[in-house]
């Protein structure tokens, strides 16, 4: 029946057409599809009545059949060419195997689309009809060369994954008139859509319709109106752009975690994903065996699978600031240790963001003017320390060859992910305002690696994990402290040059700290320290007497607890925001660019920060830069089916569904990747 209405509508189409140029009759149906409110009433006034038939009757196949057979001769007959283009949208949606026409006699369980091209190509068999299926995360596996429905479709991509940034650029700007494409406006609006809609062609096809829908007259407005209603913020300005006056928008909004079962471990992947994305945002979330709910909750906003388990998520900007929003509604303070430790989080609970929220929170009270005393912080298991009843602050590799106090600047990334050595050493020579190493041996559990200044005395190293559990107990602690870097895998922190012995000793990175204390912290200068989420200082005061005694090296404990100066849960919102600003800088016009040379604060009482010059490390391996991908194509994976080939006269043209013009465009290989990419499947 869907077949049927669609025919006739088409034909009706046709009918009605007072054009007698072929090319103006072809634009005015592809009006219809992109906005069918731009045509005259009447000009399908039996539409109502052909949906509301649809619905209602219940016909026989063979009658069916016969009527299919009837109009799509007469169709193909008042085509020009007598080729007939057919296109299923939105075809990711039938691609659910649990989601079929059970209603079929007799029952298919198979997916929807297959169903759908099943019966619609029989009706079509030997006729002059090509069928192209348009969608999003299609796999490859849906159209094996093996299944008959399927065999002689072919593969080739428009516009590629928008993960690359120049790709996502290039289809924004095809939209613009060339000269606001071509000025500083122009070019920052374009930077504006990545930032807040990477990776996503949805929101980027939504937001470029009412784009043209409006016109240029505020367009920065009109991207500000689209995020802050996606992400169910009040009215604001964001990035310095504010909403339009009067702007409403055509197309619906929805936050991408509409419709997504709110169960306890998918509102902490929420949260891991904010802890993430806030404080390292160079590494993708990390599933373990993801349960359907989170898949779903994936492919509804938090980004998108970038391996082919289904594990590995790149987070994306705008539904970060999405879930922050979220949580600022229910009074949730992602930055609150007992939001984290929740007893229905522990089946889900990873390092990773556990180590993220230490570091957001240290990032924040071991800086000036916050810094504390860090006997406050840290308990120590053992004699308690003189240099540690001081004021401290945390200080980071501030150029290739100096160390500076670490200044807290909302939106950076404050940890730096190693794997191995060599990461490590990248961290050192990078020379950014990064106080935070976050390295991962291959055999022990994740450490976060940060070095700290006392007031008026030496600089020290900590190493820092985490106790997931809800209740650790003093023999996990202590196992935890002895597997916390221990000294075998602290020797290996040396650069790659082929030295040994005592040479190579000297060019640990540790090493290259300036000031070090060495007394009471041993060659190293390291301090271990473990964080049992779950504990509380009050009542585990035992830690400290069974582990007295128990280790040879200094070690500590730092409860969780939660910080006046993160007490405002709606800061979450801005700090997101100031994130996204951060990963891509707009342009500025000519003349008002600004030089700022970045001040440390005034650390006169702070003698053991001195600069010193770091030993030599080898150089990062570059990354290739692959270029931009020339498409023609907007919003498209296409799979395209044909009886017979493409015509490559000038005047072919095929007839898309919404927003979608096919023009010739280069051939890239598939990737078997759940990206979000929409590409194009053609006939070879």
């Amino acid at each position: 029946m869907i077949f049927l209405t669609r025919l006739l509508l088409l034909e009706q189409f046709l009918l009605s057409s007072s054009s007698s140029d072929t090319m103006e009759t072809r634009r005015l149906w592809l009006c219809w599809q992109l906005h069918s409110c731009l045509l005259s009433d009447d000009l399908f006034k039996h539409e109502r009545a052909l949906e509301d038939a649809k619905a209602i009757c219940d016909v026989e196949n063979s009658i069916l059949d016969a009527a299919i057979a009837d109009v799509l001769s007469r169709v193909l007959s008042s085509l020009p060419s007598g080729h007939l283009f057919i296109v299923i949208d939105d075809a990711n949606k039938g691609t659910d195997p649990s989601q079929t026409f059970l209603a079929l006699k007799p029952p298919q369980h198979v997916p929807m689309l297959k169903q759908i091209l099943r019966e619609w190509r029989r009706h079509t068999k030997d006729l002059n009809v090509t069928y192209i299926v348009s969608g999003v995360r299609i796999e490859l596996d849906e159209f094996s060369p093996k299944d008959p429905v399927s065999a002689d479709f072919s593969w080739f991509s428009g516009t590629g994954s928008f993960d690359d940034l120049a790709k996502q650029e290039d289809y924004v700007r095809q939209f613009l008139p060339a000269d606001f494409a071509d000025s500083i406006d122009g070019a920052n609006f374009v930077r504006r859509v990545a930032r807040f809609f990477r990776g996503r062609h949805t929101n980027t096809a939504h937001l470029m319709a009412d784009i043209v829908r409006h016109g240029l007259q505020n367009p920065h407005g009109v991207l500000t109106a689209n995020i802050c209603r996606m992400a169910r913020l009040e009215s604001k300005m964001l990035d310095g752009f504010e909403l339009p006056s009067r702007y409403e928008s055509v197309i619906q909004g929805y936050p991408p975690y509409n419709g997504v079962s709110y169960k306890p471990f998918v509102v902490s992947t929420m949260h891991d994903a904010l802890l993430i994305y806030l404080a390292i945002g160079d590494r993708p979330l990390r599933f373990y065996g993801p349960q359907r709910s989170l898949v779903s909750l994936v492919s509804a906003g938090v980004g998108y699978f970038v391996d082919d388990d289904l594990q590995e998520v790149a987070i994306e900007p705008a539904y970060m600031l999405s879930i922050s929003s979220y949580f600022q509604k229910l009074n949730f303070d992602m930055l609150d240790p007992a939001m984290f430790i929740e007893r229905a989080r522990a089946p889900h609970k990873t390092a990773r963001p556990a180590l993220a929220l230490v570091a957001l929170t240290l990032a924040r009270v071991l800086t000036a003017p916050t810094r504390v005393v860090f006997s406050r912080r840290f308990t120590f298991l053992g004699s308690p320390a003189s240099w540690a009843n001081k004021r401290a602050r945390i200080i980071c590799p501030s150029t290739s060859a100096s160390w500076a106090p670490y200044t807290f600047e909302p939106g950076k990334s404050i940890i730096h992910s190693a794997d191995n050595r060599k990461d490590i050493g990248r961290w050192f020579k990078a020379g950014r305002n990064v106080p935070f190493c976050l390295y991962k041996p291959t055999t022990a559990a994740p450490v976060l690696l940060f070095a700290v200044s006392f007031e008026g005395s030496k600089s020290i190293w900590v190493a820092l994990s985490v106790l997931l559990a809800d209740y650790s107990s003093r023999i996990e602690v202590l196992d935890a402290l002895r597997t916390t870097l221990p000294d075998d895998v602290l020797k290996t922190f040396t650069s790659s040059s082929k030295t040994s012995g005592a040479v190579a000793d000297k060019k640990n990175f540790l090493f290259q700290l300036p000031n070090r204390r060495k007394k009471d912290l041993g060659d190293y200068s390291i301090l271990r320290v473990v964080v049992p989420l779950g504990a509380r200082k009050a009542s585990h005061t035992g830690y400290e007497d069974y582990i007295r005694g128990r280790i040879d090296f200094p070690a500590a404990v730092m409860y969780p607890q939660r910080d006046h100066v993160l007490a405002d849960c709606t800061a979450r919102v801005d700090d997101v925001i100031a994130r996204v600003i951060d990963e891509i800088p707009l342009l500025e016009e000519p003349g008002n660019s600004s030089t700022s040379s970045e001040l440390a604060e005034d650390d006169s009482n702070d003698q053991g920060t001195p600069s010193t010059t770091s030993v030599p490390l080898e150089d990062a391996s570059p990354v290739s830069d692959q270029g931009s991908l020339w498409r023609r194509v907007e919003e498209s994976r296409i799979w395209t089916y044909a009886n017979h080939p493409v015509r490559k006269a000038p005047n072919s043209w095929r007839t898309l569904s919404v927003s979608e013009v096919v023009l010739p465009g280069p051939v890239v290989p598939p990737r078997k990747r759940r990206k979000v990419t929409e590409d194009l499947w053609v006939q070879s």
